[in-house]
């Protein structure tokens, strides 16, 4: 199945650039406005989607951070946009590229969630922070060795961003993996490792991304 091995490709491709590309390498961005172009608006759009008006990182009241991290050619890499911010007690990191969402979310000692096993924890801090159409439930196995919110997804294409979330376990709780993929939006061909227009990468280059 041809978009299954490209959705597994594209999630093996983003994990190795998380692994690899250190804190020190985002640099922080205010206002986020800042960003402008393609990237400034997509992130806008999904960011809303994915967490809905209360919990996105663009809300004003959460006063979340903003950092970008510029692709580095040669080599595989992509632009990304982080977002750091409180939901109550948990913290939220999410990482952004063309393709994909990373949501890295910290809990406290005494969440309720970190005693739970990974299938029950991932379940109910997703239902607890996205916007779905209905509550997910988190399955053991599925591709990759990830937990999947359905048993079936690994075996059809994923046509919007809810069909199929991965999660895997963190030291200190759970690490969500998210494909924007959207069927209302036509699809066309994306470079996925450019994403940031040539005036801020440019500006962000020629001030030594300060």
């Amino acid at each position: 199945m041809p978009d299954q091995n490209i959705d597994r490709q594209i999630r093996d491709s983003f994990r190795a650039v998380l692994s690899r590309v250190r804190p020190t390498e985002f640099h922080e961005v205010a206002p986020f406005e800042d960003v402008g172009g393609e990237a400034y608006f997509e992130s806008r759009r999904w960011m809303l989607a994915v967490f809905g008006p209360d919990r996105e990182p663009h809300s004003e009241a959460l006063r979340a951070k903003h950092y970008f991290h510029l692709w580095q050619p040669p080599g595989l890499d992509f632009d990304l946009l982080r977002h750091i911010y409180q939901l109550g007690a948990r913290v939220l990191t999410v990482t952004e590229s063309v393709p994909l969402v990373a949501v890295d979310v910290r809990l406290a000692d005494d969440d309720s969630a970190a005693k739970l096993c990974l299938p029950d924890r991932a379940s109910a801090i997703a239902n607890e922070t996205f916007q779905l159409p209905r509550p997910i439930r988190f399955l053991h196995g599925g591709a990759e060795g990830s937990l999947v919110n359905d048993a079936g997804c690994g075996e059809r294409r994923i046509d919007m961003w809810t069909d199929c979330i991965f999660a895997t376990s963190l030291p200190e709780g759970v690490r969500f993996l998210i494909h924007k993929r959207d069927p209302k939006q036509r699809s066309r061909p994306r470079n996925f490792s450019i994403w940031f227009d040539d005036d801020f990468r440019n500006s962000r280059q020629v001030q030594g991304a300060k």
